[in-house]
């Protein structure tokens, strides 16, 4: 494969994955503002257990299949139980941000191309830092 080839596939890889994270951050952040100013989650309490149960399950199988030493003491289910609330509270956030828009609409053009631009590029750095340390892992 010539080098030219492998840089441009390398651009648009990461700016696809930037923009579906931008796009995921600006769902995630306005939910977040709205469970945070209007106190209500337009998901039924019985899904975000559902989601929770499932997480919590496969991340305390993970963590206990990745342990080094595994010993009588139960921890992975903590952080099993400390990553399920993690990605259950981004996963309501994200799933309101949608729902609301959905609503109301898209907010004007500009706002929501700077907003957008601003939160891809912070989706990138974040990218590029994870797979810095994955790399190390």
């Amino acid at each position: 494969m010539d080098w030219k080839e492998e840089v441009l596939r390398k651009i648009y890889f990461s700016l696809v994955v930037s923009f579906i994270l931008g796009f995921l951050l600006y769902f995630m952040l306005t939910g977040f503002y709205d469970i945070i100013t209007k106190k209500r989650i337009f998901l039924n309490i019985s899904y975000i257990l559902l989601i929770f149960a499932v997480v919590f399950v496969i991340s305390s199988v993970v963590i206990e299949q990745r342990s080094i030493n595994p010993s009588k003491a139960p921890y992975f289910l903590i952080g099993g139980f400390i990553i399920a609330i993690v990605i259950t509270f981004l996963f309501v956030c994200t799933a309101s941000g949608i729902t609301l828009l959905m609503k109301n609409g898209l907010p004007e053009r500009d706002k929501f191309i700077a907003s957008v631009s601003v939160l891809t590029a912070i989706s990138f750095a974040m990218l590029k830092a994870v797979e810095r340390g994955l790399r190390s892992y």
